[in-house]
């Protein structure tokens, strides 16, 4: 087929990913690639000469995100399938959640994960697919950012907190139904914040339980997104509970941080959910962005990037990847799950040293601009098409 000059992209799913689409497509511009957008909402966008003509070109490849698009039909058949499109995958989630289009992948699937340690776990489940690549989110600049000392927001927190469970499904081959299980693997992961979910789940369904590969298999896509939201939620609320009793003011934008009875003072002010494009723009107006990952060790979603090019100071919690690239006390500050006051100390010195926490910014605002954009990621993702 030769080099991709075409691709298409989809949206009209979800905010965040349209934002991300928006994103890619205006790096694609830049960088002269040719590019046609469906939104699943807009008929006419797919169902128009103007797309036919579009993918019957040769040099043609869609570029997915999550699979929105990927059982795209023509009649009986599969549209990729009946025209030979290469299709690019873009995984946000873990591959947990895609059991359906992973288990039998269609012809020349292609998978991008956002976690070095989601690879491992696609060939150990997924032997099917084939080529899998690694790409982190990238970040985006949203207006004009105010000047370092003019910003009128101390802490930034955009990202909404996980449900609270009060209950977790019965697995009736474990013991007790397997609450000892929810209980000892939680129990596990707060203690030692480093560790995945799948190295502890399947330390404790071998060493505890002695289950086969297909039981471990069964728990971990049925009911290992217990655990982990669990595990999320108790560390960001008690961040945020250490912030607010240490008098440090939060501005929060996400959904779920007072259910279940969670109370806070006025230190830690709850706005509500608000659009991808809303916080990056606000993060031009904020001293210092809080980034808990969603719980990835060896890659990054775009909450770390955005804050950096947006001039505020980034603070998240420990991951090798990001580590390995920015380096800790000059473009951004890491600290450790398991010694959150330590977060908040680190907080309140750059808070009282403005200087110190400005240069830290600008230099991640430097880095990020020059290698963690969605142009950045689009010059990636054609490498990644073009085999380059």
């Amino acid at each position: 087929m030769g080099r991709i000059e075409h691709v298409i992209f989809f949206k009209g799913l979800l905010e965040t990913m349209d934002y991300f689409v928006d994103k890619l497509e205006e790096g694609a511009k830049e960088l002269g690639i040719d590019t046609y957008v469906i939104n699943t909402n807009d008929p006419s966008t797919y169902q128009s000469e103007e797309f036919v003509r579009f993918f019957e070109q040769d040099k043609v490849a869609a570029f997915l995100l999550n699979q929105i698009g990927l059982g795209m039909k023509l009649g009986e058949e599969n549209l990729w399938e009946k025209y030979h499109i290469p299709v690019y995958d873009f995984i946000q989630d873990h591959p947990r959640n895609f059991f359906d289009s992973l288990v039998d992948p269609i012809s020349d699937f292609h998978a991008i994960v956002i976690d070095h340690d989601h690879e491992p776990f696609i060939r150990r489940y997924f032997p099917k697919i084939g080529p899998i690549h690694f790409l982190p989110n990238g970040g985006a600049p949203e207006g004009k950012p105010l000047p370092y000392k003019e910003r009128p927001i101390d802490v930034l927190y955009c990202g909404s907190c996980q449900e609270p469970l009060t209950s977790f499904p019965a697995i009736p081959f474990l013991k007790n139904s397997g609450q000892d299980f929810y209980q000892t693997a939680i129990g596990t992961m707060i203690a030692n914040p480093m560790l995945t979910m799948e190295q502890v789940v399947r330390w404790y369904l071998t060493e505890q339980e002695k289950c086969s590969e297909e039981q471990i298999f069964q728990i971990i896509m049925a009911v290992s997104l217990y655990i982990d939201k669990t595990v999320r939620r108790y560390f960001k609320l008690q961040g945020m509970h250490l912030l607010d009793e240490a008098g440090i003011k939060v501005e929060v934008y996400g959904e779920k941080w007072t259910e279940g009875g969670e109370t806070f003072s006025d230190n830690i002010r709850f706005h509500g959910r608000v659009s991808s494009k809303k916080c990056n723009e606000l993060a031009g107006q904020a001293r210092i962005a809080l980034n808990y990952m969603p719980w990835y060790k060896h890659g990054a979603s775009e909450r770390v990037f955005n804050s950096m090019i947006g001039g505020a100071l980034c603070i998240s919690d420990r991951c090798p990847y990001l580590e390995d690239r920015y380096e800790d006390g000059k473009e951004m500050l890491f600290f450790d799950l398991s010694d959150q006051s330590r977060m908040v100390s680190m907080i309140s010195d750059m808070l009282s040293d403005p200087q110190r926490a400005e240069e830290i910014a600008a230099a991640g605002a430097k880095k990020a601009l020059a290698e963690d954009t969605w142009t950045c990621r689009m010059k990636e993702i054609m490498r990644i098409m073009n085999y380059e």
